[in-house]
């Protein structure tokens, strides 16, 4: 169910360069405040990747409300509004 739910979020990841050093930086623009960067593109995914993980295990250990997102036909979709003010729900 997580495995989903950052796959999903993952494949709408934006990357540039950043001309002062040459480095990645990336971040999820539905996922407001999530960015990394790093020396190599792949190396920023990884952080990226990383840092979605750690965000969503927070959230989860605060039991505070976080972004759900569905995956369908392709298609990401936002229902943060459709959230109870308590938990973590994923649908599958």
């Amino acid at each position: 169910m997580l495995t989903k739910y950052i796959q999903a979020a993952m494949h709408h990841a934006e990357y540039e360069i950043i001309e002062d050093d040459h480095s990645f930086y990336g971040h999820i623009p539905e996922l407001e405040g999530l960015w990394a960067n790093a020396v190599t593109l792949e190396a920023c995914r990884d952080e990226l990747r990383s840092t979605l993980e750690d965000w969503l295990l927070l959230g989860l250990a605060w039991l505070r409300q976080r972004p759900l997102f569905t995956w369908k036909c392709g298609i990401l979709r936002d229902h943060r509004a459709a959230i109870p003010p308590r938990g973590l729900r994923i649908a599958s």
